[in-house]
């Protein structure tokens, strides 16, 4: 099977990805948008690296979600 390959968690990361970027497709040429899903995915990609720096590798997928919305309050 495909996901046993790529890894449950990789495709997790996809599937939240695309499912956020679903979620602006209307409103793609906006520039709110587009700085608040850049920044969403940077901060995303960064607190899962920074998990495995501080020796939360376990934790990595819980704060890379937490912070892929962490300002979701923010859109209007």
């Amino acid at each position: 099977m495909l996901w046993m390959k790529i890894g449950f968690k990789k495709i997790k990361t996809m599937v939240l990805l695309l499912a956020g970027a679903s979620l602006f497709k209307k409103n793609k040429n906006s520039y709110f948008y587009q700085l608040f899903w850049q920044h969403s995915i940077i901060s995303a990609f960064l607190s899962r690296d920074i998990a495995g720096f501080i020796g939360e590798e376990t934790k990595a997928d819980e704060y890379f979600t937490a912070a892929l919305i962490h300002r979701i309050g923010e859109v209007p």
